[in-house]
């Protein structure tokens, strides 16, 4: 008896998974979840690149200041989190008036200086590649958390912005293109600098990073020459 009940029950299951099935298949009605007219506006697909520019130089720039901080300074894992507090806290302050700043000058040209901020803190980071005080990299890392909080929050209101009927669908395209980008930074990064943080590939490395962000304030230039021109009723 019990399993006849088990076997029925089975029986009932895939008897709805079918009729599930079967109203997933029938509906059609359902929009695509991107069209070909939202990969067309031009502001997204530049969010979309800038967010795959910025994972792939800072968050491979996280596998080399964690390098530095374990090969060359001899970091315990606590003591590796709490050299990063100051990155994160920069992030936080990076981030907070980035909005209020958007709506004054524009999220294209505040994006552009996040990009520019960050490829900074990679060359102020250089001397890290050698034994020395925590201090000397202090300003390093300030001034990376900066950058990453404008360009972050600058990205992301640009992405958004330009599907406001879809507001779903933008940070979604935008954060697994992030992620992307973040992988194949960290993989060309690994490629050119192995996994010694010191030394002349580690050099190469850091200026890597330091180029791919620079890249990052070309692909916005398209968008703040297009705002200028709104701007002047073009």
């Amino acid at each position: 008896m019990q399993l006849l009940k088990i076997a029925h029950g089975a029986a009932r299951e895939g008897d709805d998974l079918t009729r599930a099935g079967e109203w997933v298949a029938g509906a059609r009605w359902l929009p695509p979840a991107l069209t070909r007219a939202q990969l067309g506006r031009r502001t997204f697909v530049v969010a979309c690149a800038t967010a795959a520019v910025f994972m792939g130089s800072a968050g491979a720039e996280f596998y080399v200041v964690t390098l530095m901080m374990d090969d060359v300074h001899h970091y315990s894992a606590a003591m590796a989190g709490v050299a990063f507090l100051p990155l994160a806290a920069a992030a936080s302050l990076g981030s907070a008036p980035t909005s209020r700043l958007i709506r004054r000058v524009g999220a294209a040209r505040m994006l552009a200086q996040g990009f520019a901020i960050g490829s900074l803190s990679l060359a102020v980071l250089l001397p890290m590649r050698v034994a020395g005080s925590y201090v000397l990299a202090v300003p390093g890392l300030v001034i990376s958390g900066f950058g990453q909080g404008v360009a972050y929050t600058a990205t992301f209101s640009i992405g958004t912005s330009a599907l406001d009927d879809e507001q779903g669908i933008g940070p979604a395209l935008i954060t697994t293109v992030q992620y992307f980008g973040g992988s194949l930074g960290l993989a060309a990064l690994v490629g050119v600098m192995g996994d010694a943080p010191t030394g002349a590939h580690a050099h190469s490395g850091i200026l890597m990073l330091a180029a791919v962000s620079l890249a990052g304030v070309v692909l916005v230039v398209p968008l703040q020459r297009g705002g200028s021109r709104r701007n002047r009723g073009d």
